[in-house]
């Protein structure tokens, strides 16, 4: 039997993505804005002096 519809994988929620960018504040704001994102947890103040 030929099936005439492709099954696609469902996926229930997205755990972990990865992306490089210039600017995390700035990525962050806009996935937050443009997408309804929400940051979960960020990086400590003392990353930015080390």
């Amino acid at each position: 039997m030929k099936k005439t519809q492709t099954e696609l994988p469902i996926f229930l929620h997205i755990d972990h993505t990865g992306l490089i960018v210039p600017n995390l504040n700035e990525a962050s704001r806009f996935y937050c804005e443009a997408f309804g994102a929400e940051e979960l947890y960020g990086l400590s103040p003392w990353w930015s002096i080390l």
